[in-house]
């Protein structure tokens, strides 16, 4: 990934964007069973949580997102809720995630998710 598509993938959010950060996994790497639900009693002031599969492959890499094991392809962009139980596990070296947080969530930032999901 280059700046330029770093630059078209961020700029429809950038009105809500407040972090966005590359998660770099080697082989043996994981992060645990977790929640990133930042005040558990505020659902609403949550973070709308975006992953892009940056260099991943279905045998080097495992999402486990609500239990199950999500297949990805890189290049993809997906919604995740946070507030779900979710892991990942790497067993090849360079394996990178693109994390996108957004906030706040409004009707504008459903509509332009569900915008840039179509397929054009």
């Amino acid at each position: 990934m280059n700046f330029e598509e770093l630059q078209k993938i961020l700029k429809p959010y950038l009105p809500w964007l407040t972090r966005c950060h590359f998660l770099r996994i080697d082989r043996g790497g994981f992060f645990p069973d977790h929640l990133d639900v930042i005040q558990a009693e505020r659902y609403g002031f949550d973070e709308v949580r975006l992953v892009g599969f940056v260099h991943v492959n279905e045998y080097g890499f495992k999402w486990i997102y609500d239990d199950r094991i999500i297949k990805k392809n890189n290049g993809t962009l997906w919604y995740f809720n946070g507030g779900k139980r979710h892991n990942v596990f790497s067993t090849d070296d360079g394996m990178i995630l693109l994390i996108i947080c957004l906030s706040p969530w409004d009707e504008k930032l459903f509509s332009t998710i569900f915008e840039q999901a179509k397929v054009n």
